[in-house]
């Protein structure tokens, strides 16, 4: 089973950023420091050298989540925040968790290329597919066997990155609609791992970005 999902991605910038690159033209170039989604992260990396090349930029690339990079940005470790999510919902999260800490006024958002969201489940799994209400059932823990939706007799696991990763801000917000996940979810800081995991153990599912390969 694998459903798909296009999920908008932005970047945030300082504004005392674009003034510093406004008026040092001529200057030694610059190491310019961008932390936040994981799977931007990964897409700049594959083009750090052409990137580098043409805006005569050192590129220093911290892959620590949306939410993460959102807060590096506005404390000044990083330059720019790369946001996997709609804006909208990052910065209300980022408001519910740090109250006070993000200016949105202060910060220029652009948007990028969007991203595709696909869940996944290990490969013995026999459940082709699922309606959106029995997905967020399973996310939420309400469904909790997999023979509840025409699958065999084995406990659904749940797998998913952490409560920073944009992803899962953009699914709490709109498939589960505010509601928790799981409690019985196994938590994976590094997303990248989620695959090979979910390949591994029985009755799981996962979600992640497209971009992030497949196990």
């Amino acid at each position: 089973m694998k459903l798909t999902s296009v999920i908008p991605s932005f970047v945030a910038v300082s504004a005392a950023l674009l003034i510093g690159f406004s008026g040092n033209a001529s200057a030694q170039a610059p190491t310019v420091h961008l932390a936040g989604s994981i799977t931007l992260v990964s897409k700049i990396t594959a083009k750090k050298a052409e990137l580098e090349a043409a805006s005569g930029a050192t590129l220093d690339l911290v892959p620590n989540t949306t939410l993460r990079g959102l807060i590096d940005l506005v404390e000044g470790r990083a330059d720019i925040a790369l946001i996997g999510g709609p804006w909208d919902l990052i910065n209300a999260d980022a408001q519910s968790k740090f109250p006070g800490k993000v200016d949105a006024a202060s910060l220029t958002i652009t948007p990028l290329k969007p991203s595709n969201l696909i869940f996944i489940v290990d490969g013995a799994n026999s459940v082709k597919s699922v309606t959106q209400a029995q997905l967020a059932d399973l996310l939420a823990g309400k469904i909790a066997n997999w023979k509840d939706v025409g699958g065999g007799d084995v406990p659904v696991s749940l797998v998913v990155p952490p409560a920073t990763n944009g992803f899962r801000i953009f699914l709490t917000g709109t498939l589960l609609k505010g509601l928790s996940l799981a409690p019985t979810a196994r938590e994976i800081s590094d997303l990248r791992n989620i695959p090979t995991i979910v390949s591994q153990l029985p009755g799981a599912i996962a979600f992640q970005s497209a971009d992030i390969p497949l196990a």
